[in-house]
């Protein structure tokens, strides 16, 4: 029982999601300390999503164990990674989960009896809505029976919608659709909202005839300021030029020829609210995209995590909505000091992530500038990268570099040669 415990356990996301539902009354202290060792594997070895035989037994040779402690642990790993039958590795799992719901669970019914501001109804929503999604992956989950033909027409290069702005995205990129997760970044005040604002435009103009909405849910500034700005981005006008259009009666009939309808972008105020206030928002609007930004601002409710933990969940939890209820989501995070001061960023570079978030994502478009201070001369111009595209179109590099120049007053962006 305890080498199928630890076969279970030898993937990092499952020792991640449920290392802590292990009750260790019931096991060895030889099998607690090996399952202490995963911890630490995984922790030094941040790209690997599962245990490496010879790696972790490498690995522990220099943590001057002894020499029969090294043994008796090698004995252990060497059998647990061996394949186990199936049946009871996904009972083990299938047990660990439902230990850690119901401890999750305890804990939002305690937090809420004492007073504590949660929606307790939504927080146990979306936790068992979660483990029943687990519980899928553990045994025989549902396969792909549908149209083969209508699955092709979905991988084609030319499905989905463009970074039309953009040209050498749109000749490298396949086309975003639902289900997708994406992520913009750049460095404070470079002109991230901007860059999301204009790929938003792009993308309504071509769901201009589709009727559900894009949702842009505000973690910075306010809706009300934002929506202003959308409007010049879409329209190609400053604040002056838009009040001149209002004035004449043709603001909103511009507007509205080209992204469809008035209400097809809308931005909403989701200040200090947690991931689970998100999915019932979204669930009712039934949006065909949403974008989060600073998507590591919302909330998840556990007292169990630490501040990396609740932005790898909640970049996690997004990209899962965005499988389960049927929308593209792109989401934003700040680059982090390893990115600041060049043109492009590697994928590492994020603020509180080096793989975590960069482990849920379809597509990562980094926004990297030169420091304005020493480099006036490049004061408007943007390197754009894609250091990670698994939307690569056929015979196109995976890994976009570019420049262009970035015009903030109407938010126009020229050039883009690669």
């Amino acid at each position: 029982m305890d080498v199928i415990l630890l076969n279970a356990l030898s993937t990092r996301k499952h020792y991640r999601t449920l290392r802590g539902s292990v009750p260790a009354e019931l096991y060895d202290s030889k099998t607690l300390w090996v399952l202490d060792a995963f911890g630490k594997y995984f922790y030094s070895f941040e790209t690997r999503a599962e245990l490496v035989e010879h790696e972790i037994l490498s690995w522990l040779k220099t943590r001057g164990i002894k020499a029969e402690e090294f043994a008796s642990a090698s004995l252990i790993i060497q059998h647990a990674l061996k394949p186990q039958p199936k049946e009871a590795v996904d009972n083990i799992l299938s047990n660990l989960i439902e230990q850690d719901f119901s401890g999750r669970a305890a804990s939002i019914i305690s937090r809420y009896q004492g007073g504590e501001e949660i929606e307790v109804t939504q927080e146990l929503f979306t936790l068992a809505s979660r483990a029943h999604r687990e519980m899928a992956t553990v045994g025989d989950a549902g396969w792909a029976n549908g149209d083969i033909a209508e699955y092709i027409m979905n991988e084609r290069d030319d499905a989905g919608l463009f970074f039309k702005s953009f040209p050498v995205l749109m000749q490298n990129l396949k086309g975003i659709r639902e289900g997708h997760n994406f992520a913009f970044a750049a460095d404070t005040d470079a002109g991230k909202t901007s860059l999301m604002m204009r790929c938003v435009a792009d993308f309504a103009e071509q769901a201009k005839d589709r009727q559900q909405p894009i949702l842009y849910l505000v973690n910075e500034g306010t809706a009300e300021a934002l929506t202003p700005r959308f409007y010049g981005t879409v329209l190609g006008k400053n604040n002056t030029e838009l009040l001149e259009l209002h004035h004449t009666g043709k603001l909103i009939p511009e507007y509205e020829r080209i992204v469809g309808f008035k209400e097809h972008v809308r931005f909403v105020n989701i200040h200090g609210w947690t991931l689970g206030k998100v999915a019932r928002y979204i669930s009712n609007a039934r949006p065909h995209g949403v974008v989060t930004d600073m998507t590591g601002r919302i909330r998840i409710n556990s007292s169990n995590s630490n501040d990396i933990q609740q932005l790898e969940d909640v970049w996690n939890g997004m990209r899962e909505l965005a499988a389960t209820e049927s929308f593209w989501h792109g989401g934003s995070a700040q680059i982090s000091m390893e990115g600041k001061d060049q043109w492009y960023p590697p994928l590492s570079a994020l603020q509180n992530s080096k793989t975590g978030i960069q482990t849920t994502l379809d597509l990562a478009i980094w926004m990297g500038n030169l420091n304005p201070q020493r480099s006036p001369e490049f004061a408007q111009v943007r390197g754009i990268s894609t250091p990670k595209n698994k939307l690569v179109r056929e015979g196109r590099p995976a890994h976009s570099k570019f420049q262009m120049e970035f015009k903030p007053e109407r938010n126009i962006w020229t050039g883009g040669a690669e």
